[in-house]
């Protein structure tokens, strides 16, 4: 088994008794926009080693078209709620967290409605950028946007 696999294995418990969030890193302002997931990946943190998915946007229409937006799940059991939220969101209510690997592929070319938003920390003042999946909107296939539930069986609409 791989470092991931070891870690969102031991976490398969939790998961399974852990309840969606309810809904509430980038280079755009704050705001609402339309962007396509084009990077799914299991990642660990640089400073200290703690394995994340990291999910890599791109702004696909209006102004800021092209822009990019980040949004980190750090594997956690505190953090679950909001990982299993956003993979509901996107289509994925997966019974094993183990099983996540295997269904990054899946996620590339999503479309998604997604909220930016700058806050500043209370405890060191310094500003964190939030992007938040607010809902799935389509899909791409070759470049093409389709709109919401279209034929793909990821579009829970």
């Amino acid at each position: 088994m791989s470092f991931f696999s070891d870690h969102l294995k031991a976490l398969d418990a939790e998961w399974q008794n852990t309840e969606a969030a309810e809904s509430t890193g980038s280079t755009l302002p704050d705001g609402r926009y339309q962007a396509i997931i084009e990077k799914a990946q299991l990642l660990e943190s640089k400073n200290e080693g703690r394995p994340y998915l990291g999910l890599y946007l791109t702004v696909n229409g209006g102004p800021q078209a092209g822009g990019h937006a980040f949004v980190n799940h750090f594997f956690e059991k505190d953090r679950l709620p909001y990982l299993k939220k956003d993979l509901k969101t996107l289509g994925f209510e997966l019974d094993s967290l183990a099983s996540l690997e295997k269904e990054l592929p899946n996620m590339l070319g999503l479309v998604v409605d997604i909220t930016v938003k700058t806050n500043v920390s209370q405890k060191d003042g310094k500003s964190y950028t939030n992007t938040y999946i607010n809902r799935l909107a389509g899909a791409t296939s070759s470049g093409q946007k389709v709109a919401a539930g279209a034929e793909n069986s990821r579009v829970p609409f």
